[in-house]
């Protein structure tokens, strides 16, 4: 109860955090439109398998986004509060892994590096995958050193039902299952040599593994069984994804630096300022580097000198002499959990994922866990040589600095000021354009290029053909085709401003063919500009009409 109350103020803080870019309402992602038109499909009842769709995601989140809009309605808002759920939940258990760890000190100040972040923050309020893989990962480690293996293996086998890179995760929780056999077979009470304790040893080894494999399978059970019933005209999302995705291959090593530079830049974004990022990275790297050197045993403490660390919520556990309940040693698990970090920036950098911020959330936890116990160990030399005036100076500037990152994800344009999440600002207007398409007369066809996931989400059910088009001329024969067929029906081409300069080709095409591209409604920002505009195509006319004649509507 003693930290109960801190720790739920702490979280409380991290939401109101994430609220504030969640009310925002920054446009959807092109993914996050992907996502949640397969989540109106499950909610209305129309797919609830998506038999239909192309799928490349695993079910979890899926069906998560979906109870969210059958719960509170179609909007973009809804589509993120379970991202916004699973982003505020990280936060205490972010603290349950490095407290479990390293103590008490270490574990506030993990949770409040994950609580200040503007990359968690901005990616929190979002309906991306990710934020349930990181949470789940977050809980599956937690449980692993906790020597909790059966549930350890049920939150992997989550992450992975929520994303597939939960299964990268697998040998971390695994190797930290192993790591805390030892004293879970009651290795530290006496003896370390002779027959019973290599067998108590072995059992519990076995026992653990075992333990783990079946909560996986608890989960990835189902969620295969769920893909099967797919199979007989849709591909395995495992299947899907690798198509999708282009393939996952080793990179020749003269791509290695560029791709190296471009990690680089996407790890500078963890906490806004590139300096700010490098000194939580150089904290968790001197955890990881220093293991090696420490001795186990009790650690300093920032706030509770005493404490030893990698406590055990049971107390039939073997104990130390000094009463405490131990784990296992923490050199080990930061050897483990620092390894498996460098080990995913290097995977990544040598194969050929993309790029994406986001792929670097869910080890966010764990790069705070490391920088948590490096930070601590920081404030008590601190401590020592400049007392506590100095110590508390530190904590100051700080905790300025951390406020200071957190502020660009909370500011009302943080798209623009770290671009990461959901917006990267070319999707403005799309939204307001899909709904005025979506109040015309039934029977109207839009053409499109690439924003037919946005249409697919904002006109799901909405009375309007949507039609992509790769080609002027492709463009051209639908309007002509179209217009044999219906010539009553309006059809429509949307351009946002980042394909404006399409126009001329589009225009030239559909003159070719008898037609023109009329400005009909043009969408504008905060500074005027047009961030989407509509036009008609309608047959060429045969009188020239005045400049300006024609528009409808502005927003």
């Amino acid at each position: 109860m003693k930290r109960a109350a801190p720790l739920a103020a702490l979280t409380l803080l991290a939401l109101v955090l994430r609220v504030l870019p969640w009310l925002a309402n920054l446009p959807l992602h092109h993914d996050e439109a992907l996502y949640g038109t397969w989540a109106r499909a499950i909610a209305d009842g129309s797919d609830p398998l998506l038999l239909a769709p192309w799928v490349d995601k695993p079910p979890l989140v899926l069906y998560l986004l979906a109870l969210a809009i059958r719960t509170t309605g179609v909007s973009e808002l809804s589509l993120r509060l379970p991202g916004m759920l699973a982003g505020t939940l990280t936060i205490p258990a972010t603290y349950a892994l490095a407290r479990r760890v390293y103590g008490s000190g270490p574990g506030w100040i993990s949770a409040i590096l994950v609580t200040l972040s503007p990359f968690a923050i901005l990616f929190a309020p979002t309906a991306f995958t990710d934020g349930w893989l990181t949470l789940f990962v977050t809980l599956a480690v937690a449980a692993a050193v906790g020597q909790r293996p059966g549930w350890a293996g049920v939150l992997i086998g989550l992450a992975a039902a929520s994303k597939q890179q939960g299964v990268l995760f697998t040998p971390l929780v695994l190797a930290l299952v192993l790591a805390s056999v030892g004293p879970r077979a009651g290795i530290l009470s006496g003896a370390t040599e002779g027959s019973a304790v290599e067998g108590r040893r072995l059992s519990a080894t076995l026992g653990a593994v075992a333990a783990a494999v079946l909560g996986f399978l608890v989960v990835f059970g189902p969620v295969t069984w769920w893909d099967s019933l797919r199979w007989h005209n849709r591909p395995s999302y495992w299947d899907q994804s690798l198509q999708t995705y282009g393939g996952i291959v080793l990179l020749p090593a003269a791509e290695w630096s560029g791709r190296a530079v471009q990690w680089a830049e996407q790890a500078g974004r963890l906490y806004g300022l590139p300096l700010l990022s490098a000194l939580v990275l150089a904290a968790a790297a001197a955890t990881f580097a220093g293991a090696r050197s420490r001795a186990g045993g009790p650690h300093p403490s920032t706030s509770l000198p005493s404490v030893a660390p990698l406590r055990t919520l049971e107390t039939n556990h073997t104990h130390n002499h000094s009463g405490t309940a131990r784990v296992a040693d923490e050199r080990t698990f930061s050897w483990l959990i620092g390894g498996f970090v460098l080990a995913y920036f290097v995977v990544h950098i040598i194969v050929s994922f993309q790029p994406w911020d986001r792929y670097l959330l869910p080890v966010l936890p764990l790069i705070c866990v490391l920088a948590g116990r490096g930070a601590s160990r920081a404030l008590a030399a601190v401590r020592r040589g400049w007392g506590k005036v100095g110590a508390g100076l530190a904590v100051a500037a700080a905790a300025a600095a951390l406020l200071w990152g957190a502020s660009l994800g909370t500011s009302p344009r943080a798209d623009e000021r770290l671009p990461v999440g959901s917006d990267i600002g070319v999707y403005r207007g799309v939204a307001e354009a899909a709904r005025y398409l979506a109040g015309q007369p039934a029977g109207a066809t839009v053409y499109y290029d690439r924003i037919g996931w946005h249409l697919g989400f904002y006109l799901y059910d909405a009375p309007v053909t949507r039609s992509w088009y790769d080609s002027p001329e492709k463009l051209a024969r639908e309007a002509a085709r179209v217009a044999v067929e219906d010539g009553a029906a309006a059809q429509w081409l949307l351009l946002p401003a980042w394909q404006a300069d399409d126009l001329p080709g589009l225009a030239a095409a559909l003159s070719g063919a008898g037609f023109e591209a009329r400005e009909a409604a043009t969408v504008r920002g905060p500074d005027d500009r047009a961030d989407v505009t509509l036009y008609r195509i309608e047959p060429m006319r045969t009188v020239a009409r005045g400049a300006g004649a024609g528009k409808e509507q502005a927003w």
